[in-house]
């Protein structure tokens, strides 16, 4: 991020955690799911939108640089 801000490049990363998503069901169990969801603080997986709305955040706000952005409801708190 600092070596290439000169230049106008922007270097952000979304960190995210369990989604609800058709590979998320296919790979763990409803029991595994359900477990996860009551660790997470929000108590629920996050969906495919929450993650298009934080990309539509970065690149709409140009002053956002060198971030890491969790999207994990909480989960590493």
């Amino acid at each position: 991020s600092r070596e290439f801000a000169p230049f106008g490049i922007r270097t952000n990363c979304i960190a995210p955690g369990f989604m609800d998503t058709e590979s998320t069901r296919r790979t763990l169990s409803v029991q595994k799911i359900e477990k996860l969801q009551k660790q997470i603080p929000l108590q629920r997986l996050g969906s495919s939108q929450e993650v298009a709305s934080t990309v539509s955040f970065l690149t709409k706000n140009q002053y956002v640089n060198g971030a890491v952005i969790p999207l994990d409801g909480g989960l590493k708190l």
